[in-house]
């Protein structure tokens, strides 16, 4: 369930999956997390296909943390997918499979913009997210989790 070719990594995660870490604050969930990220005069080029079961709601897909925190989240919500606390996109597509496609692109090794593609619309203004931050620390998961009480 998962591989590389050509600085590409492919990987699938499913349903029974054991949790990544227990006795934390999130409920248990699945995840890949990509640590380490050292080249930043680079673009990293994410693809993400999952599918929403009808109903499915307060279950986060991919966030981007740093060392002060989540600086995009995505979370499937009513319908919406809720991006760092407001929501931004309309179109969840119940019973069928989504797209989201995400370039983060680094200037330097403390600036980077944020931009995405969520089934076939761009979002490039209201929601790039251009940052300057110091004690760079940097990662991005994928999964299907939630928080407790959220």
């Amino acid at each position: 369930r998962y591989g590389e070719i050509d600085n590409m990594k492919h990987f699938v995660i499913l349903a029974n999956d054991l949790p990544f870490k227990e006795n934390n604050t999130t409920a248990p969930r699945t995840e890949m997390r990509f640590d380490n990220i050292t080249n930043y005069n680079k673009s990293y080029l994410f693809h993400m296909n999952f599918y929403a079961p009808e109903l499915t709601s307060n279950c986060v897909i991919f966030q981007i943390l740093t060392n002060q925190g989540p600086i995009l989240q995505l979370r499937l919500k009513g319908g919406q997918i809720r991006m760092a606390g407001i929501y931004y996109i309309n179109g969840v597509k119940y019973n069928d499979w989504n797209t989201l496609h995400l370039c983060i692109n680094f200037t330097d090794s403390k600036t980077y913009t944020i931009n995405f593609v969520f089934n076939g619309k761009k979002w490039s203004n209201e929601s790039s997210i251009a940052s300057v931050i110091n004690d760079f620390t940097f990662y991005f998961k994928c999964g299907v989790y939630n928080l407790k009480g959220y």
